[in-house]
């Protein structure tokens, strides 16, 4: 597993937590704008060591339990570990209830739950906790003359560029980038080199045409891998793998740019070729070997059978459905 740095959730007033709280959304946009490495978990009362391993950054401890609760967990992660944590205050908590948590606490502070939808607020408590979020560190490598990825890193920003690369692949050190004009959509595409294994990146600008590529390719999957034929989607990691879950690691300002990262059919080591190309270069029993793979994979998984057109395509009645033959035709041709 990548190195990722940590944010744990707790709240002590639950045995086990499944999911994070509503309002540390915008520190979750937040952390996803700034850094593509930070990970968040969840945890209650009866789990909190297990979720305080690896390379913690912060504990968020929620404050709205009993004071006795707050104070056994604030002994548990200080039991366990070094790192900050941020005492999150419901509202209507005492000055001398929130100081009596930050003794117990140790290094910390605290932030009105309300004031957690304001990124300076959020900015402004980590500084004081002498945190600060994991900067993007990819090498990207490109043609700086070329003009295709010229155009792409001024539209997007490098910084940005390379925050959303390293979202896919945390582990990465350097990736090499190459131009490639768009297809039929009109999206912004690029080729990504990465640990000898080819990628591309499509940036779409519109969040439901995002999932919707998410969705219908999970549909081409389903099908296709019954052939052993599917290319995949590389999807951001150890976070869910549904099309809501990919979006919210791209938070959205402007340009409006949801990358999707598609897993190449071929490698460094073993090329991909058009079909038009094994036309010019290679001989007819592999070209006819290669129309029949295609003809299989296509027909996997189809339940139904065409069927068979034996009419002729005219009508001798002018508005019907085939072309309209005029009468005295046949008889021209006899």
């Amino acid at each position: 597993m990548p190195e990722y740095a940590w944010i744990t959730y707790v709240n002590p007033g639950m045995p086990a937590v499944q999911q994070l709280p509503a309002e540390l959304e915008e520190f979750q946009r937040l952390c996803w704008e700034q850094s593509a490495i930070v990970r968040w978990r969840c945890a209650g009362s009866a789990d909190i060591a297990t979720n305080l391993s690896g390379n913690l950054l912060l504990v968020l401890v929620d404050c709205s339990a009993g004071g006795a609760e707050v104070k056994s967990a604030c002994r548990s992660i200080r039991a366990t570990c070094s790192a900050p944590i941020l005492l999150l205050d419901p509202g209507g908590l005492r000055p001398e209830v929130l100081e009596g948590f930050k003794t117990v606490a140790g290094k910390a502070t605290s932030v009105r739950s309300s004031d957690l939808c304001d990124p300076p607020t959020i900015l402004e408590k980590l500084q004081s906790l002498e945190i600060k979020l994991p900067e993007p560190r990819v090498g990207l490598d490109y043609a700086e003359g070329d003009l295709l990825m010229k155009k792409l890193v001024e539209w997007l920003g490098k910084r940005r560029l390379s925050n959303d690369i390293l979202k896919f692949f945390p582990d990465a050190s350097r990736v090499r980038l190459q131009p490639m004009a768009g297809g039929w959509s009109g999206a912004k595409i690029c080729r990504l080199l990465v640990q000898g294994q080819e990628y591309f990146l499509k940036f779409l600008e519109d969040s439901d045409r995002c999932k919707s590529e998410h969705q219908r390719h999970d549909e081409a999957v389903n099908w296709l891998q019954q052939a052993g034929a599917e290319v995949r989607i590389r999807v951001v990691p150890d976070i869910g793998h549904d099309p809501d879950s990919q979006l919210r690691a791209f938070p959205q300002r402007k340009p409006v740019a949801f990358p999707v990262c598609y897993v190449s059919a071929s490698s460094v080591d073993r090329r991909r070729e058009t079909l038009k190309a094994l036309y010019r270069t290679m001989d007819e029993a592999f070209v006819k070997k290669a129309l029949q793979r295609l003809v299989e994979v296509l027909r996997t998984g189809q339940t139904g059978q065409p069927t068979p057109i034996d009419e002729p395509p005219w009508d001798l009645s002018e508005g019907g459905d085939g072309y309209f033959l005029q009468p005295s035709a046949p008889l021209l041709v006899i």
